[in-house]
């Protein structure tokens, strides 16, 4: 039997070719949704790997450093023992106490609020405290770990290797001077230096062929050195600090890093937590109150996990001279801040120097070939540019606090003052 399609589609051909399409693009998105399940999946587990890495390396430097670890747990106990123990004698309504999901709530928020007051009042015995708790994560060795977790992260050394460095011959010279001069207007502060002084070629690109020549290959990473310490006050303590600051990108991830830091750091205090929940419960019990506060112990331990990270978190992004937090990582400061004084910053810059340096001796070797060899009867002199010596003047000390919650709170009451 012969079945003769018809000349022009009808109804039935056209709905079959709508819904075979309509089939084709799911099953094509089912696929790409897949494909990125998978690739979150990995993610996951490297980062996975990543926390790992870091929590063991923080353990073992915990190890090295055993004695102001030892102290900074005690201070740990000091600072949160107080603020549980107060949980015995707070009053709290029938309805509240009745209900055990209202109860641990209450008492949770009660604890997270009386933590941020003690880190927000202008004592210097609770100042003293913080300052106590986090030490150990001021030393030079943790910095040390910072470069580290950094250099741990294959998007950080993604961005460190794309970063480029720009000689007066390149052909985007141009463009990159234009962006410098865009750069340049977001700074907080000019001073009295004109937007066209600060864009001068001189200030922002490697040096000329003939002082390549002149210095030789032995003493580019001096000039690389040279190039980096530029001084870009007010506005930027020097080409490091803007090649780090107008990178969006870089600055990112680094945060995601020091997140990370944070988390892992955290856990270093897990001893202290422990220790003052399980005297807490003693004490509840020895008061007679154990039946209120027995399901109370994981809720605890949790909220002040949180609120050790915070410190942790705040005392990474503080001006250990003013105080104040340093706002360079976020977004455009309304008043100049270098970050000279700020740990995350000083890890970064630590971190991303000798790379910087590498970039600029490969770009310099490749320029010093390149001009050698059409200049065969060049007279080379061990002579290049000096290093900047310009002394970046960060001030007395006038933060009464580690981390920046101290600050804020001045500032809060201040505006609160003036509008009353």
């Amino acid at each position: 039997m012969l079945v003769f399609t018809p000349s022009e589609p009808g109804m039935y051909e056209i709905r079959f070719l709508f819904n075979y399409f309509h089939e084709a693009k799911l099953h094509r998105r089912c696929q790409v949704f897949g494909q990125l399940e998978e690739q979150m999946q990995h993610q996951r587990i490297k980062y996975l790997f990543q926390r790992r890495d870091l929590a063991r390396t923080l353990s073992l430097l915990q190890q090295q450093t055993l004695s102001a670890w030892t102290g900074a747990l005690v201070h740990t106990y000091a600072w949160l023992h107080p603020v549980l123990s107060s949980l015995l004698y707070k009053p709290v309504d029938d309805s509240v106490v009745n209900n055990p999901s209202l109860y641990t709530r209450y008492m949770v928020r009660e604890v997270a609020n009386q933590l941020a007051l003690f880190a927000e009042t202008n004592d210097l015995q609770l100042q003293a405290c913080i300052e106590k708790l986090l030490s150990p994560l001021r030393s030079q060795s943790f910095i040390a770990f910072f470069g580290d977790a950094f250099n741990g992260s294959e998007e950080m050394r993604t961005h460190a290797h794309t970063i480029e460095f720009v000689s007066p011959n390149d052909a985007i010279r141009d463009v990159f001077l234009d962006a410098k001069t865009k750069s340049i207007k977001r700074w907080p502060a000019l001073g009295a230096v004109s937007v066209n002084e600060w864009a001068s070629p001189k200030r922002w690109l490697l040096h000329d062929d003939k002082v390549l020549l002149d210095a030789g290959p032995e003493h580019f990473e001096a000039l690389a050195l040279e190039y980096l310490s530029r001084p870009l006050l007010p506005g930027r303590v020097d080409i490091l600090d803007e090649i780090i600051l107008d990178n969006r990108a870089l600055l990112m991830t680094a945060n995601l890093v020091v997140e990370s830091v944070a988390t892992a750091a955290c856990g270093l205090y897990e001893p202290a937590i422990a220790s003052v929940v399980q005297s807490f419960l003693k004490q509840a019990k020895q008061a007679g109150k154990l039946g209120l506060f027995q399901d109370l112990a994981v809720p605890l331990q949790d909220e002040i996990r949180n609120h050790i990270q915070r410190l942790i978190r705040a005392l990474f992004e503080t001006h250990s001279v003013s105080g104040d937090r340093f706002v360079g990582w976020d977004t455009d400061a309304a008043c100049p801040q270098l970050g000279l004084d700020v740990l995350q910053h000083q890890a970064l810059r630590a971190w991303l120097k000798p790379k910087c340096v590498h970039g600029i001796v490969k770009v310099l070797k490749r320029r010093f070939a390149h001009t050698a060899a059409t200049k065969l009867n060049c007279c080379r002199h061990p002579t290049f540019p000096p290093m900047s010596t310009t002394a970046v003047e960060l001030g007395q000390r006038t933060g009464t606090s580690v981390v920046y919650f101290l600050s804020e709170a001045k500032t809060a009451s201040d505006e609160a003052t003036h509008a009353s």
